[in-house]
């Protein structure tokens, strides 16, 4: 039973020490995150910038906004051109500009 502090202190110890190493972790990642996002915003502003910039209708839209987003979207829809022609493959940026 004498033992039973002095593991008690052992175990409080080592956890202690655990999380103070996964708090440093979390703190090294955060900030290599947060570098990321911010350069991952810096290359899509100046893309929307050159959009801006090529077509006029575009000026007022800003970052974030839904046509800002669909425009980034890389997936494109189905069109018919009636019931007898082919289907066209389109942008669906088309469907919002």
């Amino acid at each position: 039973m004498s033992s039973l502090p002095s593991l008690h202190a052992e175990i409080k110890s080592a956890v202690t020490a655990s999380e103070k190493n996964w708090l440093l972790d979390m703190r090294e990642v955060s900030a290599q995150v947060g570098r990321l996002a911010l350069n991952q915003m810096e290359v899509r502003m100046r893309k929307w910038k050159s959009k801006q910039d090529r077509d006029p209708g575009l000026r007022n839209i800003r970052v974030g906004d839904p046509i800002e987003l669909a425009s980034n979207d890389k997936t494109e829809c189905e069109i018919r051109d009636g019931p007898v022609h082919p289907i066209k493959r389109v942008s669906c940026v088309t469907f919002f500009l």
